[in-house]
């Protein structure tokens, strides 16, 4: 990009002092997109289609096994796909042949770490820890920090039930969300966006919802 290529001509030494504006100006810019395109995925519902958005005019550059899912255990592939225009970076996407697309991200970069993923239990609240640590080494200098956009969506109906927005400056977040007293006892999936130097990347996970006990009520009480 070409904030990248001003960060390596400033390690440089070749440098015009007149360029930091130009360069703040870019800054800005990009992290206004950032703002906007995260905003969209959630005024517009796009999270249930993101990972086709992000895959969109890409075709397969080559595949391998990767290691068993973690929530169904059926076998998943890594994928690599490459744009249409040669000059946007490729994608890497993994899909579980049971859950269906669970991760989509810049090829040779991190991904998303979803952690202690709950059980969704009615009218209770959860929380879902998010690391982007992984997402942060190839951001050129300046950029603000990224949007963190979450989804929830009930399978049972067209809406969903939790959407958050919010920017996020650290490494590991763990935005809380209320489940619904009628949520559906079936596998809902969750949808995690990072959206930061105007890359996106996607991780997905189906969450089992069960009927609420007077235990996990106290809890929450607490």
């Amino acid at each position: 990009t070409g904030l990248a290529g001003a960060e390596r001509c400033q390690a440089l030494g070749v440098w015009d002092p007149r360029l930091d504006a130009w360069y703040a100006q870019c800054v800005g810019q990009v992290a206004e997109w950032d703002r906007r395109f995260a905003d969209i995925l959630t005024r517009h519902h796009l999270m249930s289609s993101i990972a086709e958005l992000l895959l969109d005019s890409h075709r397969t550059a080559g595949a391998e096994p990767a290691p068993d899912c973690d929530g169904c255990g059926c076998p998943q592939t890594r994928t690599r796909a490459r744009p249409a225009l040669g000059r946007h970076p490729d994608r890497l996407w993994v899909e579980c042949a049971g859950c269906g697309v669970r991760e989509v991200g810049r090829a040779g970069e991190g991904l998303i770490a979803l952690r202690s993923l709950p059980r969704l239990r009615r009218d209770a609240t959860v929380a879902v820890t998010v690391d982007v640590s992984a997402l942060h080494a190839a951001v050129p200098a300046g950029v603000p920090p990224g949007f963190l956009v979450l989804e929830a969506r009930d399978v049972t109906r067209t809406t969903p039930f939790v959407q958050l927005v919010a920017q996020h400056a650290g490494d590991v977040c763990r935005p809380s969300f209320r489940v619904p007293a009628d949520l559906s006892p079936e596998l809902h999936p969750l949808r995690v966006c990072w959206v930061r130097a105007l890359e996106v990347t996607l991780a997905r996970r189906r969450l089992p919802a069960f009927p609420s006990t007077n235990a996990d009520r106290n809890d929450d009480r607490e």
